[in-house]
């Protein structure tokens, strides 16, 4: 009996998903399922679906009108019965051996396996997460090593990680535009008393421009302090020491995060003006700085603070920061 199901929520990824469906189909490891959540795509994304599964009895398609990522997310959770769960977007690629490698971890019946994960950008760039954290942890040892997973960025992301279905169903994704796999995760670590590790980067995410994290989003702040709030939840209940630190931590990964975005081209390729660039900036700038506890940043991030602080006062410098800011962004997170 197969252990695992893949939940793959797709909209409108016609033009990447063969892709996507003939690295699943090419696993060394036979024995899974696949569960494709169409959330109402309007291209062939449902026609190359429904193909695969007509080929593959592994392969099921649920089609449902167009909501969410979350929404196909959560159909597809509750439509799993295997004891483990994981997640593929429909643009991005696995390894050959991404699951056989994960048999001997899943045979130790774990609550959580967090691997590395491959970045693959534009002009053949790549990059790779190295978490570097232990192979194994208890719950003691998992919020120790919590502050090491979030500074690798190891909170984001399902796609890279393999969750026990029994205590991922009682959850569900928030419907938000991005980050619903943070906000899940901050709520899922919190029940795992045994955690396991990979250094093998076999998902592929690919990043391209336009991608839902690629374009502005006007909701990215929002969005941002709602994975802010989860984590401080979390932290609380583990009543980790770290929490201070990785609170501050989170507010200056979203100043830097939600500058970035301003730059990104709408979801119709036209980008902010310089005004319309400058009044989210200086809401960006205010509302997270407000939030930033100076005595838990070290030196280097002091000084970044104060400048900011200075550009909120001095609208000519803040003009310049701004063009170049604009000059530095390539339209892409990477």
């Amino acid at each position: 009996m197969p252990e695992l199901t893949v939940i793959m929520p797709v909209y409108n990824v016609a033009a990447y998903l063969k892709h996507t469906l003939t690295s699943l189909q090419r696993q060394t490891m036979p024995e899974f399922k696949v569960i494709i959540v169409n959330d109402g795509s309007t291209d062939e994304t449902a026609a190359i679906a429904q193909a695969v599964c007509a080929r593959d009895s592994r392969f099921t398609l649920v089609t449902t009108p167009h909501k969410s990522a979350a929404h196909a997310k959560n159909v597809g959770v509750q439509r799993a019965t295997t004891p483990y769960i994981t997640f593929v977007d429909g643009d991005d690629v696995l390894d050959p051996t991404a699951f056989a490698g994960l048999v001997p971890l899943l045979k130790q019946a774990p609550d959580l396996i967090i691997s590395d994960i491959a970045f693959d950008g534009p002009g053949n760039q790549k990059r790779q997460s190295h978490l570097n954290l232990p192979p194994k942890m208890n719950r003691a040892a998992f919020i120790a090593a919590f502050p090491q997973l979030y500074a690798a960025d190891g909170m984001f992301y399902n796609c890279n990680k393999v969750y026990r279905r029994a205590l991922f169903q009682p959850l569900t994704f928030q419907d938000l535009p991005v980050g619903e796999d943070t906000v899940l995760n901050y709520q899922y670590f919190y029940q795992c008393s045994l955690v396991l590790t990979s250094s093998r980067a076999y998902y592929h995410y690919q990043q391209r421009v336009g991608s839902a994290v690629n374009h502005y989003d006007d909701r990215r702040l929002a969005v941002r302090a709602t994975e802010t709030a989860a984590l401080c939840r979390l932290l609380k209940r583990w009543h980790s020491p770290a929490t201070a630190s990785l609170i501050t931590a989170d507010w200056l990964k979203t100043l830097t995060l939600c500058r970035k975005n301003v730059y990104f081209s709408r979801p119709d390729g036209i980008r902010l003006t310089q005004p319309e660039r400058l009044t989210k900036l200086r809401r960006i700038l205010t509302e997270c700085l407000q939030h930033i506890d100076e005595q838990q940043c070290s030196a280097s991030q002091q000084q970044q603070i104060q400048q900011y602080r200075q550009l909120l006062q001095d609208p000519e410098a803040f003009r310049q920061a701004d063009q170049r800011w604009l000059n530095e962004n390539n339209d892409i997170m990477f």
